[in-house]
């Protein structure tokens, strides 16, 4: 009997999984429906948030890098730092 109750419980489960996924794609859509006819910069800025809500970022680390764009770029004002073209770059790891 309590196995009985237990299979049945568990489609129930089944069911209600199913029945949510179906409510939460229909959300998906919805929303997709509506954003499709924003700009395409509209866009992108809402795919940015989501990123950056998937993977947040960390202030710690932005900070570090700043300081070392700062420093780079100080030391190529003064002649301290040379560049090298992208075409250059590209083309030494493209062998």
């Amino acid at each position: 009997m309590q196995l009985q109750r237990l299979e049945r419980a568990w489609k129930y489960a089944i069911i209600i999984e199913q029945t949510n996924r179906r409510i939460a794609m229909s959300a998906v859509e919805e929303i997709f429906l509506d954003v499709s006819s924003w700009k395409s910069l509209d866009k992108l800025q809402l795919v940015e948030k989501i990123l950056t809500s998937l993977n947040p970022v960390d202030k710690k680390i932005e900070a570090v890098w700043a300081d070392e764009v700062e420093e780079r770029l100080e030391a190529y004002d003064k002649g301290l730092l040379t560049s090298v073209s992208a075409k250059d770059v590209f083309a030494k790891y493209q062998k």
